[in-house]
């Protein structure tokens, strides 16, 4: 048999297999979806995900291109290029996909994510943060962007605004101790010991084995000591400060979006 109908039935399996997590089998039914059907674009995109996920980036191009060639006109497909492209650490492609994407697709909301992603990469953050609130306005209810834009204000040093996103991000996803975490690092920066301490202990009830929490948490308590004994009990480091930062344990937060169906 071949045909695009059994195109269409092997790629609804694979759908089914990758929801379920079965990646393995999943490849093997987009395999044969783009055997019964080499233009099948939803089938490229999604094996080009997996081959992404697999460690094969270059392949992961190759089906992306390929989608391409069947019709230039496919948002998603650019976007599945950009997050390869990310993958093969081409921010300024991954860019210029991402906005060929947004060009197709205004209201694509993972297209401004990636992009952001991306900017941030090539330290673009005020154009990054841009992206963010896009993909906010967008969705104010997924707090991916949230953490995405606390993380490039954080980068610029608006210690602030990151610690507004990092509530927010908060708020939408409670029990992430990541999110206390990284809001605990930035009340760090601004020498507001106790708010930091407020949040390593929320981390610590969520995850009592987490221990740079912990460790930061002794540093922090320490360091709240020594103000009270030179009579500040406030954070005295202006926002915008360019003083050495104190030794918080850096920790990687940065969250990017994944496709899994388009």
């Amino acid at each position: 048999m071949s045909g695009r109908k059994d195109a269409e039935r092997a790629y609804s399996r694979g759908i089914s297999l990758l929801k379920s997590g079965d990646a393995v089998q999943a490849f093997a039914c987009l395999d044969q979806a783009i055997d019964y059907d080499p233009t099948f674009t939803k089938a490229l995109q999604q094996r080009s995900f997996l081959l992404c996920l697999m460690g094969e980036p270059q392949k992961a191009l190759d089906d992306c291109n390929r989608a391409l060639a069947v019709d230039g006109n496919d948002a998603w497909s650019y976007l599945h290029r950009a997050m390869v492209n990310s993958k093969l650490q081409r921010f300024r492609a991954a860019v210029d996909d991402c906005t060929a994407a947004i060009r197709l697709d205004p209201m694509l909301l993972v297209a401004y994510t990636e992009r952001g992603s991306a900017l941030c990469e090539l330290k673009s953050f005020d154009d990054a943060i841009a992206d963010f609130t896009q993909a906010i306005e967008l969705n104010p209810h997924d707090p991916v962007n949230f953490v995405c834009r606390a993380v490039a204000y954080d980068e610029i040093g608006k210690y602030r605004e990151t610690i507004v996103d990092f509530s927010y991000a908060i708020d939408l996803s409670p029990d992430d101790p990541i999110g206390y975490f990284s809001r605990a690092l930035a009340y760090h920066k601004i020498d507001d010991y106790q708010n930091a301490i407020d949040d390593y202990d929320h981390v610590l009830r969520l995850d009592p084995q987490f221990a740079d929490a912990r460790q930061n948490r002794q540093i922090a308590c320490d360091q709240l000591q020594g103000q009270l004994r030179n009579g500040r009990c406030a954070p005295a480091r202006n926002n915008d400060s360019d003083d050495e930062r104190k030794p918080a344990k850096v920790y990687d937060i940065f969250t990017k979006a994944e496709i899994s169906d388009s």
